[in-house]
Order: C-alpha cells, then sequence, then structure tokens
C-alpha cells in the first residue's frame, strides 16, 4: 500500500466517524447505575420487597402444582371409566350396549338443541 492510498482509508474512516458523532452523539464511556444500583440494593424497600416477590413465586408454584395434580387425577379417573367401557363393548354383551349409548347421545344432542331454542 502506498502513502496515498493509506491517507485515503484514514480520511474515509474519519469521514465515517465525524457523520456517526453527528447522527448519533457521543457517549460519556460511564455505566449508568454504577452507585445508584447498588444504594438501590442496600435500602430496606428494595430487600423487602425481593423477599415478597420469593414469597409470592414459592405460593405460585405451589398453586400451579396442586392444580396440576388435580387436572391429572381428572385425567386418570376418565381414562379409568372409557377403559372400563370399552372393555365392556368388546364383549359380547357389547354389541347392545352400542346401540344404548347411541341412543343416550341422540337424546343429549336433541335435548341441547330443544334447550336452544326455547332461549330464542
Amino acid at each position: 500500500m502506498n502513502w496515498e492510498e493509506d491517507n485515503a482509508w484514514v480520511d474515509l474512516s474519519n469521514i465515517v466517524r465525524e457523520t456517526a458523532k453527528e447522527l448519533f452523539g457521543v457517549t460519556t464511556g460511564k455505566k449508568k447505575g454504577d452507585k445508584g444500583d447498588m444504594e438501590r440494593r442496600s435500602t430496606g424497600r428494595y430487600l423487602r420487597k425481593k423477599e415478597a416477590w420469593k414469597e409470592w413465586h414459592k405460593r405460585k408454584d405451589l398453586r400451579s402444582f396442586c392444580t396440576n395434580n388435580k387436572a391429572k387425577e381428572a385425567v386418570a379417573k376418565a381414562k379409568k371409566e372409557a377403559s372400563a367401557m370399552y372393555e365392556k363393548l368388546d364383549a359380547k354383551e357389547g354389541e347392545n350396549m352400542v346401540y344404548k349409548v347411541a341412543k343416550q347421545s341422540d337424546r343429549a344432542a336433541k335435548d341441547v338443541q330443544h334447550q336452544a331454542d326455547k332461549g330464542r
């Protein structure tokens, strides 16, 4: 690289830096909240708030755990009932049971439709 090319790169980099300063401004180089953050953390209000959040988080987890267990129990119960019904349907007496189930679902559908018509 000769002197003229090197000088052109220096000029170009200076132009880019000056344009960036005009568009975006210049930072001070200091981190925001260096001292203020430490002062805030040492206050009692911050510590009380932090402890309150931890307690809330524990309770939230406990609630979701209990809710999940109840849902799992309900699903297990429904699966057990469904498997018992499928075992009955697979047996010889299940042939008649299919028609009973079809009649019950038809009646239920008609009942729902009747209630909907009543509400209009």
